[in-house]
């Protein structure tokens, strides 16, 4: 399925899936493969999925561009939710070097699928994710190349992600969401104590 999209599947291929906003870091993302294809040329795919919006139209093209890295990223089209999961089981690495996020979608949803996850050190993220992610603590394009670089090639990482970042997600499904959130009014209405430490 990658290849139908003209992803360069000889390669390991890195997920990013969001919008082109400044808080997602994409531009970040595009100079770290910069530096990704000096350390280790012809390594690494970066497959971009833009969820609804069109990355190519808000100036992402003449980003690759400029970086010389038509070879190396590609952009893909909007996707079904079951095409997304085949995606994200797909790739090596879903990558989200966004500094702010609500919740997180894309990195729980690729550990769902066993795929691991290199993010940016973040509450939410350390919440969401725990012990299965990866994360980013340096914005140095470089350093965030070495750390995708890292990231690929941690076996005993892979392994993790692979056979126990499943059942690690579906504590964050939206039964479990709403169940906790009923007992929490529940309490509320009986006026109990609803703080826990």
């Amino acid at each position: 399925m990658l290849q139908s999209w003209g992803v360069d599947t000889s390669k390991k291929v890195l997920l990013f899936v969001g919008s082109v906003m400044p808080h997602k870091q994409l531009r970040t993302l595009l100079e770290a493969m910069w530096w990704v294809e000096r350390f280790a040329p012809q390594t690494a795919t970066l497959a971009l999925l833009g969820m609804g919006q069109d990355l190519w139209a808000a100036g992402v093209q003449t980003e690759i561009d400029r970086l010389g890295l038509q070879n190396c990223v590609v952009g893909l089209p909007e996707l079904s939710d079951d095409a997304l999961a085949t995606l994200y089981s797909g790739v090596d690495l879903l990558i989200s070097p966004s500094i702010i996020e609500g919740f997180g979608f894309p990195p729980l949803e690729a550990l769902a699928c066993g795929t691991p996850v290199l993010v940016s050190d973040i509450p939410v993220y350390r919440e969401t994710l725990g012990g299965f992610a990866k994360f980013l603590t340096s914005w140095r394009y470089a350093e965030v190349a070495r750390e995708i670089l890292r990231t690929l090639t941690d076996v005993e990482y892979i392994e993790q992600c692979r056979t126990s970042g499943p059942d690690w997600s579906k504590k964050f499904s939206w039964r479990t969401c709403v169940t906790e959130h009923l007992a929490l009014f529940v309490r509320l209405l009986e006026g109990k104590h609803v703080i826990q430490d």
